[in-house]
Formats: structure tokens, C-alpha cells, sequence
């Protein structure tokens, strides 16, 4: 009977190493740098990008230091890209004159960040969800705003203009962005990224201040050619 369930208890951690190990494998399989690191084939792969334009937030925050972070998926089920840590800064004219009666000034920060993800070869589902969080840029990282819009909405559109809100839904800014979606050969994207000079982070891609353009290769997923077409990849921005 001890032997039995010995062997029993046995094969249960097995089981549950052997279930690890997939998982594992499968929130690796998401990830663009292994991908492109360890290519288990040369096949095409889809990869999505969002590309932050800017942020306006309300004028208390001027001169704070905050970061922004653009999330692929929900909760645990995510990709994440650390975009850019930012001041906002108002406008010259409200150091000039503050009896100007213009609109109310905000505080606002130019990023031109892309974060590039993998859509493709993922095993675990991810909801086709962007989210963008700014936090305070100090040890505790407090979560100021954020917001969200499905990876279909951004596409729709050539830029969008999301409103920024608080926990307790207090608007506090908006923040423009824009996203693409491309099929692509592993190897122009390899030189495509290294051209553009961009920073491997754990999940994705980032290509800081990305007013770029690369030269790329685009599969054609309707054409029985396995060439690709030369187009520009990248920021179309």
C-alpha cells in the first residue's frame, strides 16, 4: 500500500512538472526576443505594434516623472513593454502670461515610443485587449492613469485619441496612440530591428523616439509566392 501510494504521489508531480514546463514553454512561445533568439523554423510570423505618440495630462502634474507601460492581453495573460519614462511640461505661453484666456493648458510630453509584439505561434489565449498604464516613477510605482481599447478598435483607426482616467474614473489627460499588424519573415525583421536600433525587453521589442522608417519584407497571406513584398515596416507614423 506505501509503495502504491508512493508511485501514486510520484507520477502526480510528475504530471504537474510536466504541466509547468508546457505553460512555461507556451508563455515563452509568446514572446518576440526568444522567438526571434531561438527560431524553431523560418516560417512568417505576425507581429503587432503600438506606437505612443504623446500624452496630456492635467497641469498638477507638470514636471512629475512618470512611466507608461502598453500591455498586450489581460491580467496575468499579457505581454508588457515598458515604453517610456516622461515629464510633462505645459506650454510656453502659461509661463508668459497667466491672464492669457486661452483653453485650460495641460502637460504634455512627446513620446514617439513603438512597442512591438508577437501575435502569432501564442499557445495560451491572449485578449486582443491594449492597455496603457502611467505610474509615478518612484520606488512605489503608483498606478496615476490608464486606458484601454481592443486591438480591432486601434486598427480601425489611423490614430487614437484615448482619455486617461484615475481609479476612481477622474479624467486626467488623454494619451494618442497608433497600431498596425504585418506578417512577417524572421529574418527582415531581425535586421529590421537591429536598423532601428531597438531595445529587447522580456516580452517584446522597444524603438525608443520612432519617428523611423525601415525597410522590411510583408508576406502576402493571400498570394501563392512565398516572396514578400518590399514595403516600409515599422512607424508609418
Amino acid at each position: 500500500m506505501v509503495d502504491v501510494t508512493v508511485a501514486a504521489v510520484g507520477a502526480a508531480i510528475l504530471a504537474a512538472t510536466s504541466l509547468r514546463t508546457a505553460q512555461q514553454k507556451g508563455r515563452k512561445a509568446m514572446r518576440l526576443p526568444e522567438v526571434l533568439a531561438y527560431p524553431q523554423d523560418d516560417s512568417p510570423i505576425r507581429i503587432g505594434t503600438v506606437h505612443v505618440h504623446c500624452v496630456d495630462m492635467a497641469p498638477r502634474y507638470q514636471s512629475e516623472q512618470f512611466t507608461i507601460q502598453v500591455k498586450y492581453g489581460t491580467g496575468d495573460t499579457c505581454l508588457r513593454c515598458d515604453a517610456a519614462t516622461f515629464s510633462p511640461v505645459l506650454p510656453a505661453w502659461i509661463a508668459v502670461s497667466r491672464s492669457n484666456h486661452r483653453r485650460a493648458p495641460v502637460a504634455s510630453s512627446v513620446l514617439n515610443s513603438t512597442c512591438m509584439f508577437l501575435l502569432s505561434r501564442t499557445i495560451e489565449r491572449i485578449q486582443p485587449v491594449i492597455q496603457l498604464k502611467i505610474r509615478s516613477a518612484g520606488l512605489r510605482k503608483r498606478l496615476v492613469a490608464k486606458a484601454t481599447i481592443t486591438l480591432l478598435d486601434l486598427l480601425r483607426q489611423s490614430e487614437v485619441e484615448l482619455p486617461l482616467h484615475d481609479s476612481s474614473g477622474e479624467s486626467l489627460g488623454r494619451v494618442i496612440i497608433s497600431g498596425n499588424t504585418q506578417l512577417v519573415n524572421q529574418e527582415d525583421l531581425r535586421g529590421a530591428l537591429a536598423l532601428a536600433q531597438a531595445v529587447k525587453q522580456r516580452d517584446t521589442y522597444l524603438i525608443p523616439d520612432s519617428a523611423f522608417t525601415v525597410l522590411g519584407t510583408v508576406v502576402d497571406e493571400n498570394s501563392d509566392s512565398s516572396d514578400g513584398v518590399d514595403c516600409q515596416m515599422g512607424s508609418p507614423w
